[in-house]
Formats: structure tokens, C-alpha cells, sequence
């Protein structure tokens, strides 16, 4: 509930929006991969993705990062 508290928050703060909706890992490989750390796989089911992440703008992770 912290995370979400401080992603809300920062979303206000920011002034953008998100919608998140739960998947079942068995439907998404990617993010099971991830949470894994199974870097193998990840980097082998989408193989058009961007090599690598896109950057959090700093002030935008100090808010993530740190209680309101």
C-alpha cells in the first residue's frame, strides 16, 4: 500500500495518470520473468523491445522512493 500511496501521490504531484489492472502470470510471462530475475527469458520473449529502460526523471523517484 506504500508504493501506491507514493505512485498516487506523485501522479498528483506530476500531473499525470495510470491505470493498472492485476494480470495472472501464467498470461504475463514478461512480468513473471521479471519478478524471477530470469534476465534469459525476459530479454528473449519481446525481442523488438528497447534494449534498455527507459529513465525515471529524478525528482519523480525521490518522491516514489521517499514517504510524503
Amino acid at each position: 500500500m506504500q508504493l501506491l500511496h507514493s505512485l498516487l501521490f506523485s501522479a498528483a504531484h506530476h500531473s499525470f495518470s495510470f491505470l493498472s489492472q492485476h494480470v495472472p502470470g501464467v498470461n504475463n510471462q514478461l512480468a513473471d520473468a521479471l519478478s524471477c530475475f530470469n534476465w534469459q527469458e525476459f530479454r528473449h520473449l519481446p525481442p523488438d523491445a528497447q534494449p534498455l529502460p527507459t529513465l525515471v526523471p529524478l525528482e519523480l523517484l525521490a518522491d516514489l522512493i521517499s514517504p510524503p
